[in-house]
């Protein structure tokens, strides 16, 4: 007996010497490691030869461009919740791509703490937050923007703007976090202004350096906290080891601070006057408003428009006028015959829109009626010139319609056989905004977005797609940030496709299965992975990629791109746009089979595939 357990002892020894050894040669090889790479790890002439597009892409296997948000080996952990990151320090794939994501998962009453991003705009998607408070401040004198979203809601921060995101809600939440640049950074400002010296930081705050110097005790070291009254509320502990002790006094003398600050901004946002007066613009805008758009869209003329409810609905989105009425739409051909004009052939049907609106306006007296007036001239003669809109014909079928500002009220028509789309005034149009002013100009309601709001969905046969961009938005002008949130059927396909304007981030929320295929030039290669809930995965601009839901069961996955306006260019519904001879060459066909293969086309950029269908024992 004493011999099997000495036996047992000295195997134990042996395994736990033999261990410490690998773990010593494992630390000697990461140290080396790092003494090759601290030096140089390359010939000169290799570090000075730059990589061309192709030879960059080629570095990089289907799996370098992919990670697990969820898996919790890769969260960082603190007080107030945990993070995951999808960006350049992870994932050296996205080097040049200029997306990244972020997954927060914040405690009941956590708090991602005031911070910017100094080299990239953020946007905000909600996943299981039911209750997220955000806001932002650009500069000074700015105003503060600040929105409660809940579950399927989306909302954008301008790069380097000071912003926060608080979990108002007792149980945990989830959102994802997308960034328009691979490489955004994060600076958190109590966490790092309280580096300064005593001398700046007392004089900004109007205290003694002792007082900063307890404050500066105070400060969190870690980017996420809690909010100890919420959770109190909540009934959960408030304890944490983590804080140092403040004097009574300086508490109080904060709490008064922030509370006349608070005060202030508060008082400075109750609007003293809310119109509701109709535009009457010297004729120019009347009640009821007519204006004419140039679209896309050919032969629209030859169908019935129908759920004008709708319509009139994502008008409103479009143009920020939220009490549309008595919409009547139609489209008529581009090349009609007006009185003293010879006819033109311009590509895309017009579109002919009357409706009455009451346009409301915060004011500071009560005689606002010319700032009502000079505001509606904004929206509608400058701000809104080109947007898209989904429009269903009586034949059941819904398009998304690029319209152009034409023509409103007494502005000659004439303008549509112009080539300028712009019809505002000479001064007006040529009289740029600054930064605050552009700012200035929309309310926190603008920044935000419903996603899950079946009103504002595109329906295809291979799903539905909810948009957040700045044709649905336009207060993302200039921020480098959007998001569409695809809904695939089982078997449903978001065809081959390019974004001309941006790159393109997709995070799987309840698709299983999704097959997500990328190639981004001739002799690239094909990037192929199948990424599951939780997975992040990226395309670079203007690659040719595609997702398929391989499952037999619906997908869900949030897209971000880092330009507001991406652009979406569907290969084949566009490409058999084209003349026979190109495409008969191309396919090494004739040109009565490409005329039969362009019948078969699909009309939408979402499809199914009908093997996969049959297989799940689906509808075909």
């Amino acid at each position: 007996m004493h011999q099997q357990q000495f036996i047992i002892l000295l195997v134990f020894i042996t395994v736990v010497f033999v261990s410490i050894a690998q773990c010593d040669t494992l630390e000697d090889e990461e140290n080396s490691h790092r003494s090759r790479r601290a030096t140089n790890v390359c010939d000169s002439t290799a570090c000075n030869t730059p990589l061309t597009g192709l030879q960059n892409s080629t570095r990089f296997t289907s799996s370098d461009y992919v990670r697990n948000l969820l898996d919790p080996t890769f969260w960082v952990n603190t007080p107030g919740g945990n993070v995951s990151y999808f960006n350049l320090s992870t994932t050296p794939a996205l080097a040049g791509i200029g997306i990244a994501f972020s997954l927060a998962m914040l405690e009941p009453c956590g708090i991602i703490l005031p911070h910017i991003h100094p080299r990239g705009s953020k946007g905000i998607y909600s996943i299981t937050g039911k209750s997220l408070l955000v806001g932002f401040i650009q500069e000074n004198k700015a105003q503060l923007i600040l929105n409660t979203i809940g579950i399927g809601y989306a909302t954008v921060i301008p790069k380097g703007a000071i912003h926060f995101v608080q979990n108002l809600d007792c149980e945990n939440s989830t959102q994802l976090d997308a960034y328009n640049n691979e490489d955004p950074g994060l600076l958190t400002l109590g966490l790092n202004m309280f580096r300064f010296p005593d001398g700046p930081l007392s004089a900004g705050f109007g205290e003694t350096d002792d007082y900063i110097d307890n404050l500066r005790q105070a400060i969190p070291n870690y980017p996420l906290d809690v909010n100890m009254d919420c959770r109190k509320k909540c009934g959960l502990s408030t304890n944490k080891w983590y804080r140092t002790w403040i004097p009574c006094a300086g508490i109080c003398i904060g709490l008064v601070i922030i509370g006349i600050v608070g005060g202030v901004i508060v008082l400075s946002l109750i609007p003293t006057y809310l119109s509701t007066k109709n535009i009457t613009v010297k004729n120019r805008l009347s009640d009821p408003i007519v204006i004419t758009y140039r679209s896309d869209m050919i032969n629209g003329y030859r169908s019935t428009i129908t759920d004008i409810q709708a319509l009139s609905t994502s008008l409103g989105n479009a143009l920020h006028l939220p009490e549309i009425t008595n919409l009547v739409a139609q489209f008529y051909p581009s090349n009609g015959n007006f009185t003293g004009r010879k006819k033109r052939d311009v590509q895309g049907d017009l579109m002919n829109i009357q409706f009455s609106l009451k346009y409301p306006i915060y004011c500071p007296t009560d005689n606002c009626h010319k700032k009502v007036i000079d505001e509606a001239l904004v929206h509608i003669n400058v701000l809104y010139t080109t947007f898209t809109l989904p429009i269903s014909f009586d034949d059941g079928q819904t398009f998304m319609v690029r319209l152009s500002l034409c023509a409103a009220g007494s502005l000659s028509l004439e303008q549509c056989y112009t080539p300028q789309d712009q019809v505002c005034d000479a001064a007006a149009c040529n009289t740029p905004l600054t930064g605050l002013q552009n700012s200035n100009r929309f309310t926190s309601s603008d920044y935000v977005r419903n996603l899950l709001d079946p009103t504002f969905w595109v329906n295809t046969p291979g799903g539905n797609v909810s948009y957040f961009n700045l044709s649905t938005t336009p207060a993302l002008a200039g921020i480098g940030i959007a998001f569409s949130l695809a809904m695939l059927e089982p078997c449903g396909i978001i065809l081959p496709h390019i974004h001309p304007r941006g790159s393109k981030g997709i995070y799987s929320i309840t698709g299983k299965s999704l097959l997500v295929g990328f190639i981004q030039e001739n002799k690239a290669q094909l990037i192929l992975n199948t990424i599951g809930i939780g997975y992040a995965t990226v395309i670079p601009k203007g690659a040719i990629h595609f997702v398929q839901n391989l499952d037999c069961e619906n997908s869900t996955q949030l897209d971000a791109y880092n330009n507001e306006d991406p652009g979406l260019l569907t290969l084949g519904l566009n490409m058999f746009r084209f003349p026979d001879g190109p495409l008969s060459a191309g396919f090494g066909e004739t040109d009565d089979y490409i005329d039969n293969l362009r019948q078969a086309i699909p009309n939408y950029p979402l499809d199914v595939n009908m093997d996969c269908r049959k297989k799940c024992g689906l509808s075909t």
